[in-house]
């Protein structure tokens, strides 16, 4: 964690004994939200610097900005950091022009997709840590069948049969 100005260091140390992995995401997602702000291009984060994938740990500044394949990219470390398999995915939406990047998350024997960067989004509009949670839009732990109904979708099927075949056999589960 050296070269990330030990800023992991509080986040990890809120894991407890037993904890489910579910609960570390949530942990990890809201630190990444608390530490990034969206880059919308307004003028309120003009001035905010911007730092993409696992370096927004390394970052001194208070808040960074980046897009959604910064967030995906940085929570992809924290997972690996974690040891919780985790995959970036990316993918155009149905209109061809915009794209958007996500991840899929093997917790508890089970995919999940995360959307860190649609979360803080939410966030950012006055939306609640604790409201997020239990709204199934902001994609923290939605199946990825509810997500795919946004048109996106992930090509990841060989990939994840690879990580639960190995995760089944080195932990168990």
């Amino acid at each position: 964690d050296e070269a990330y100005n030990g800023n992991l260091v509080p986040i990890f140390a809120k894991f407890t004994p037993g904890m489910s992995d579910k609960d570390k995401i949530v942990i990890m997602v809201e630190a990444l939200c608390e530490k990034m702000t969206y880059n919308d291009g307004s003028p309120e984060v003009a001035d905010i610097p911007r730092v993409g994938g696992p370096d927004v740990w390394a970052s001194d500044a208070p808040v960074v900005k980046g897009i959604c394949d910064d967030y995906a990219v940085g929570f992809a470390y924290m997972c690996d950091y974690a040891g919780i398999p985790c995959m970036v995915c990316t993918s155009m939406y149905p209109d061809g022009v915009t794209g958007h990047a996500w991840n899929l998350v093997y917790a508890d024997a089970q995919w999940f997709v995360v959307d860190p960067s649609g979360l803080d989004v939410m966030i950012d509009s006055g939306m609640s840590f604790e409201t997020a949670r239990n709204n199934p839009d902001t994609y923290i732990f939605s199946t990825e069948q509810n997500y795919s109904s946004t048109g996106l979708k992930d090509d990841k099927t060989n990939e994840k049969l690879i990580i639960e075949a190995l995760y089944k056999d080195v932990f168990g589960k």
